[in-house]
């Protein structure tokens, strides 16, 4: 009897395996591909599964007139690497081009980086100070660690900011590696949601109304986003701008001094 049983659960397997290599070889067209090993295509079937969501590659990213005029608020979430903070700039130099709105970081760490740049930033050095920011764009980098989510006072004061952003006509660009600090009472007031590649496992420690919307969304390459707003929502690339240089995107990496152990 042991023997019988064995023996239908191999069948069983050996069904369940053929029927996967069947649907991955339809989604990526390879039967090389879907002849590997069940566990050697692991990483294959995630970069197929992340295609089957789209009918096409992801299209360049040209934000429209409203997108860039209108007074958003936007979150941009991605791991260490993915290029999230290039595509803030970008899109905030973009946002100033089409509005005439002024640039603005929260506490930039490298705010001499500023005069090199073809247009003008202003580096505010208090959080206070943002509340008097009219018709401007703020760029706000490593949010996560700026908004501290167990200070009710910090997060009471971030909701009346963005309560009153309409009014001032000022948008504000959050960038970090998770959301956790956008909980649900300040989650109604971003209206532009972008997704860049993140960790494995990065959505079990993500709130759960930013799981079940965002889960299934898979960006594999810097170039590479899903942005989700009234206006647009879908895969797409851009390209980095010239002036975006990397002392600019990676201002907050902890400079090493170095240091000569044997120099009296």
């Amino acid at each position: 009897m042991e023997e019988m049983k064995t023996i239908q659960e191999q069948e069983q397997n050996k069904i369940e395996v053929d029927v996967f290599q069947d649907d991955l070889s339809a989604i990526s067209g390879s039967e090389e591909l879907a002849a590997r090993p069940v566990y050697a295509r692991a990483c294959d079937n995630a970069i197929m599964h992340s295609t089957a969501l789209q009918d096409h590659a992801p299209a360049p990213f040209s934000p429209s007139k409203t997108l860039a005029t209108e007074q958003t608020n936007t979150v941009v979430i991605g791991k260490k690497g993915s290029a999230k903070t290039t595509w803030a700039w970008a899109f905030a130099k973009k946002i100033a081009d089409e509005s005439g709105r002024g640039i603005f970081t929260l506490n930039h760490p490298r705010p001499e980086l500023f005069k090199d740049l073809p247009f003008k930033v202003t580096n505010l050095t208090r959080m206070d100070a943002m509340f008097n920011v009219t018709d401007g764009v703020v760029i706000i980098d490593e949010a996560h660690e700026t908004f501290n989510v167990l200070d009710k006072r910090v997060n009471e004061d971030l909701k009346i900011l963005l309560s009153r952003s309409r009014q001032n006509n000022t948008c504000f660009i959050f960038i970090c590696h998770n959301s956790y600090f956008v909980n649900r009472g300040l989650f109604s007031f971003v209206d532009v949601r972008v997704i860049k590649e993140v960790n494995e496992k990065h959505w079990e420690l993500e709130r759960s109304h930013m799981k079940k919307l965002y889960q299934d969304t898979h960006v594999f390459g810097k170039e590479n986003f899903y942005i989700d707003s009234d206006e647009v929502k879908g895969y797409f690339n851009f390209t980095k701008p010239d002036w975006c240089v990397e002392e600019l995107c990676n201002a907050y990496r902890a400079q090493k001094v170095k240091e000569d152990f044997f120099k009296t």
